[in-house]
């Protein structure tokens, strides 16, 4: 019974990677894609652009950086927002949050998380003001409109 077993996930793997299992990459089957909750109700191209990813990514369920996956290897979770804290000196600390910190698809910062992501790296989350002004690339002002 194992060998058979056995004997079918190899078949599996083999028929979605090759034969030649020099070449087989575990990225090749796993990765991240965050699918929009509007993707399945537009047409393909508006799809693509809420979706983000896919993105070869390592790990699995006993790893560091936990992040499982289904049946076709698609991320279904794990850690997509994390901190490291620095109590001692505030401007240490890092951050991740994937895919990106807007919500805007045609904002720079959509989906400017995922590299840092799959690859298993942090952003700075700064405290102070001064950090924050050095590292600002944009300011938006909101002013509330008189309601007379």
């Amino acid at each position: 019974m194992r060998t058979s077993i056995c004997s079918s996930l190899i078949d599996d793997v083999e028929d979605r990677l090759g034969e030649n299992r020099d070449e087989w990459k575990w990225g090749d089957l796993k990765h991240a894609l965050f699918e929009h909750a509007l993707s399945p109700a537009v047409d393909e191209e508006s799809a693509e652009t809420l979706n983000v990813g896919p993105k070869p990514m390592g790990g699995g369920n006993y790893t560091v950086g936990r992040a499982g996956h289904n049946d076709e290897f698609q991320l279904t979770y794990g850690g997509s927002w994390q901190m490291i804290i620095d109590v001692g000196e505030w401007n240490n600390s890092l951050a991740m949050n994937v895919p990106g910190q807007s919500g805007d698809p045609e904002s720079p910062f959509y989906d400017n998380l995922l590299d840092m992501f799959v690859n298993g790296e942090y952003f700075p989350l700064l405290y102070t003001r001064e950090a924050v002004q050095d590292a600002c690339v944009r300011r938006i002002d909101l002013t509330p409109v008189s309601s007379k």
